[in-house]
């Protein structure tokens, strides 16, 4: 069973030596930068050496949407051929200090031609990736604002951990909601003893109760991961 995941790291462990086979170069972010930003023309990935970067989409009304987070070992963005459109919306922030190995777009296709790990790799992230989106889709839009924000709480800390560093603005910009709202429901967990946050950080103190609050589906993946 494969759960969605909105933070993505170890994806490509394994392979890691394969992409000392090409030509690389060593890059370093501070925070607050980016990889590229809507309109770039993506030429080169990054395997993330450590860091956390950050997948948003840029609406032409001026609102952001956070889709993903990403950590060490994985690339970012993974193999795609060609251009693509979302690439005028599409941006890649800079969340804390991160180191990268860049390799040029084609260079990383010829391991993906030689190498059938890496191609597994690849297919296996864009799986996870393609769950995560057809779970914003098919699954987010039935639940009210409560249980999404819930539902994101739960999933953010992968059912095995009970802290998360973020904010009340970053939790709207995933969701799409109003940090008026964001702030109400989590006042509402606060008061029921569920979670308790201080500044950027949010702790879960009962995490049955919170995955009581969950959606039907979410509550059912994480039955099947026990």
């Amino acid at each position: 069973m494969i759960y969605p995941m909105y933070f993505f790291s170890e994806d490509f462990t394994a392979i890691e030596p394969l992409l000392e086979t090409v030509p690389f170069r060593i890059c370093h972010f501070k925070e607050g930068d980016y990889l590229w930003t809507p309109g770039d023309s993506i030429e080169e990935l990054h395997y993330i050496k450590s860091g956390v970067v950050q997948l948003a989409m840029n609406h032409p009304s001026g609102r952001e949407r956070i889709i993903s987070f990403h950590g060490r070992s994985t690339l970012f963005p993974v193999f795609y051929e060609g251009p693509v459109q979302l690439e005028d919306s599409l941006e890649g922030h800079v969340l804390t200090e991160t180191h990268t190995v860049a390799i040029k777009k084609d260079d990383f296709y010829r391991i993906l031609h030689h190498h059938p790990s890496m191609s597994m790799a690849v297919i296996s992230w864009y799986t996870k990736f393609v769950n995560l989106l057809l779970y914003e889709t098919g699954h987010q839009g039935y639940n009210n604002g409560f249980n999404k924000l819930c539902n994101i709480i739960y999933l953010l800390i992968c059912r095995d951990k009970s802290e998360l560093d973020i904010t009340q603005e970053r939790l709207g910009q995933i969701l799409g909601m109003s940090r008026v709202n964001i702030n109400r429901y989590l006042r509402r967990l606060k008061e029921e003893g569920i979670i308790q946050t201080q500044r950027m950080r949010l702790e879960v103190l009962n995490k049955d109760r919170l995955k009581a609050y969950c959606s039907e589906a979410t509550q059912y993946m994480s039955s099947l991961s026990h």
